[in-house]
């Protein structure tokens, strides 16, 4: 055979496959002479192990061969029952593992004789005293398995090696989705699930905007129980800017992060009941990316597009989307993101079906769901008397909070965004996304605005998940490539653009949404920023059909017992878990709430009829 230094590169990678195959099918001729069927299964389901194995390199297909040739002799020897010769492995692998997993003792089997084979390892060589048997098959297969072993080991480890630093391509599925090629889209979208403890799921870019040529990506994971038949729940992250696999790690998703960075699958997790979606939205947050300043989102109807754009793509993706309820869920900011998504998708069906038409995608939807949710600026905006109540500012901090609430509500009755930036960028959190010289930083202290019982916010317990999701092999395990990913940062094009309708409110869209479908706003005392209070004030104001059913049900303390419904609109008081929850069809969302506060999920969804849509 010709080295490497006679020919090219290519013409030796040839040279070597082909002496590969010829190796195997002198292999299978000889497999096919043994005697004994279970023997000749046995190496026959070997020999397949081995045409499986993948060598990327020169060097890695040159020891392939290597260790080929000698299972070869083995078999030769073992088929004209002769002893296998074991000092014939190749000089030219040195390697201790090898070598240890070969050098193996045999015993022979036949009881009257007492001598072993010993084997040891010397000099990088192996030296056996063995006896001819035709039972010593059994050991001679075992051998060949271990050769196996040490081969894959040696290409994968290569092949590690090189992976390992490989962030691969992007995956853009548009084209083979609308091209109809829905089931190899579905395939190239696969994630391993080697590096996401073994969870079925799938990954890739929507592009939602070919003129900008804006990408939006997805990570999808199928129901753990009964995937077939179990509801969707679309979940947005806040911000704006925030990525919404932050939820998939951190929040609600099938894995989560232990102490020492490992990935592990969450005991309680949304995804065991449902069919979740994760979309970084807008484009530029997370993963999302567009080429042209003109791709990113500068209002709610931008958003709207192209989310509606990106689920429509993914119901020709799973086409069986559209025989299952799709609620849409979401926290902080995400409020307006949650309701405008669902009115865009009210509104499209609702115009289709008056029309006699078929709406662009067959969506059902089912609800929406909504923690902490920032709805209506002009009556959430409103820091002080939930900072009183907590006792972290006295009666002179609150009166300048009201003073320059006062200011924000009143550049918000002028649709002047600019001016409501200004002076919310003094009071709370500044352009950096800080507390550090605003009213509330120098009154309080804080610089942590979700917790109230956190002061400081500990950065070396957040890094874990975002390290994790930008390493090399996570990259390429997700199909994003080398594209750069963006969560929460300071300032961010993202939130720049959407700066510009900060005081937009979506509160008409949520009441009108509220006459056809289930909504649970839920909301936790600890946030300093979407407060308690602010969020009852503007559900109070909402106008829909059962608006008087609702302020005028009673509240229930203890939700562990059906709370009393007046008309089909309830609400309570979770005193223990201090949370509120002002929600359509109670039976509809409670267990969004049990799950969303830590109550035991094992209650099931389908208990408080969650299930199903109106």
């Amino acid at each position: 055979m010709a080295s490497p230094s006679q020919v090219e590169p290519r013409q030796y990678i040839e040279i070597l496959d082909e002496e590969f195959s010829q190796y195997l099918e002198v292999a299978q001729s000889i497999a096919k002479t043994m005697k004994r069927p279970k023997d000749k299964k046995i190496c026959i389901k070997y020999i397949r192990k081995c045409m499986e194995l993948d060598a990327p390199n020169i060097e890695v297909k040159a020891h392939r061969n290597e260790f080929f040739r000698y299972f070869l002799r083995m078999l030769q020897s073992t088929a004209a029952s002769q002893p296998p010769q074991y000092d014939a492995w190749p000089r030219s692998l040195t390697s201790r593992l090898s070598s240890s997993l070969l050098c193996n003792r045999v015993v022979r089997p036949n009881p009257p004789v007492r001598d072993k084979c010993i084997s040891k390892v010397t000099a990088n060589r192996c030296e056996s005293r063995i006896f001819p048997s035709n039972e010593i098959m059994a050991s001679l297969l075992f051998t060949g398995v271990l050769i196996l072993l040490a081969s894959a080991s040696l290409i994968l480890a290569h092949r590690r090696r090189q992976n390992d630093n490989d962030p691969g391509q992007p995956l853009f599925l548009t084209t083979s989705i609308k091209s109809g090629k829905v089931q190899e889209a579905r395939r190239a979208a696969e994630v391993p699930g080697r590096l996401f403890a073994n969870i079925r799921s799938y990954s890739g870019y929507l592009t939602v905007n070919e003129k900008y040529k804006s990408n939006m990506f997805f990570w999808y994971c199928p129901a753990k129980n009964n995937p077939e038949t179990a509801p969707i729940i679309l979940w947005l992250e806040g911000g704006p800017g925030a990525s919404s696999i932050f939820g998939l790690f951190i929040e609600n998703g099938p894995v989560e992060m232990t102490d020492n960075g490992n990935v592990q699958r969450r005991t309680y997790s949304w995804n065991n009941d449902y069919n979740v979606v994760y979309i970084d939205n807008p484009v530029g947050s997370g993963y999302s990316f567009t080429e042209n300043d003109a791709g990113y989102a500068q209002n709610n109807d931008d958003v709207n597009r192209d989310l509606y754009e990106a689920l429509s793509q993914l119901y020709k993706l799973f086409p069986q989307f559209e025989n299952l309820p799709l609620y849409i869920a979401g926290s902080s900011y995400a409020g307006k993101f949650v309701t405008a998504l669902g009115y865009k998708i009210h509104k499209t069906q609702e115009e289709a079906t008056k029309a006699g038409n078929r709406p662009p995608v067959n969506i059902k939807l089912g609800g929406l769901a909504m923690g902490n949710a920032f709805v209506d600026p002009i009556t959430q905006i409103d820091y002080g008397d939930n900072l009183f109540g907590l006792g972290l500012i006295d009666e002179d901090g609150l009166a300048i909070f009201k003073k320059m609430e006062a200011e924000i509500h009143a550049c918000i009755e002028r649709n002047d965004d600019a001016c409501v930036n200004r002076v919310s960028e003094r009071l709370t959190t500044n352009a950096m996304g800080t507390t550090e010289g605003t009213v509330l930083g120098n009154l309080t202290g804080y610089n942590y605005l979700f917790k109230f019982v956190t002061t400081e916010f500990d950065i070396t317990s957040f890094p874990a998940w975002f390290r994790f999701i930008q390493q090399p092999s996570t990259r390429k395990a997700i199909h994003v490539g080398n594209t750069t990913f963006h969560h929460l940062e300071p300032n961010s094009i993202v939130d720049q653009k959407l700066r510009k309708s900060i005081s937009q409110s979506v509160a008409p869209w949520l009441a009108e949404l509220l006459n056809h479908y289930r909504v649970c706003v839920y909301n936790g005392q600890m946030d300093l920023l979407i407060t308690y209070w602010p969020t009852v004030r503007y559900l109070r104001k909402l106008q829909f059909n059962g608006a008087q059913d609702y302020k005028a049900a009673p509240r229930q303390f203890k939700p562990s017992a059906k709370p009393k419904e007046s008309s089909r609109i309830s609400s309570f008081w979770s005193h223990d878990k201090r949370t509120y929850i002002a929600a359509k069809q109670i039976p509809g969302c409670g267990t969004l709430i049990y799950l969303a506060t830590s109550y035991d999920p094992r209650l099931g969804w389908q208990k408080f009829g969650f299930s199903s849509p109106n």
